[in-house]
């Protein structure tokens, strides 16, 4: 996690169990960028069963993909400083095609 490394999912939904079960949670709780892929959804759906807890409700937000590529590109180059040399560079915020965030995307597909 330090180095920014993802956590294994059986790491994150045991920290997800470990949270809702804490006194704060006892009236409800809400997930916010948890379950992220089909498999996290899977072992939250086991793990509220053995729980004896169900999900109230679910939030879906529909994001046009290109707005979130561009989103990620301009805090590259914010967090870079590469606005000024993006022209020279291969930093994600540059317009050309070769240079877009790959792996960006492929999550957003999941």
């Amino acid at each position: 996690m330090d180095r920014g490394d993802l956590c294994p999912d059986e790491l994150v939904v045991a920290i997800v169990g470990d949270r809702i079960e804490e006194p704060e949670c006892r009236n409800g709780f809400i997930l916010d960028g948890f379950p992220r892929t089909v498999a996290q959804a899977e072992a939250l759906e086991r793990l509220l069963h053995e729980k004896h807890m169900e999900l109230d409700g679910v939030v879906e937000l529909k994001v046009d993909e290109n707005a979130l590529l561009r989103r990620i590109e301009n805090r590259v180059a914010e967090m870079t400083g590469a606005e000024s040399r993006c022209a020279r560079t291969t930093i994600p915020r540059c317009s050309r095609p070769a240079s877009r965030p790959t792996v960006a995307r492929r999550p957003l597909s999941d």
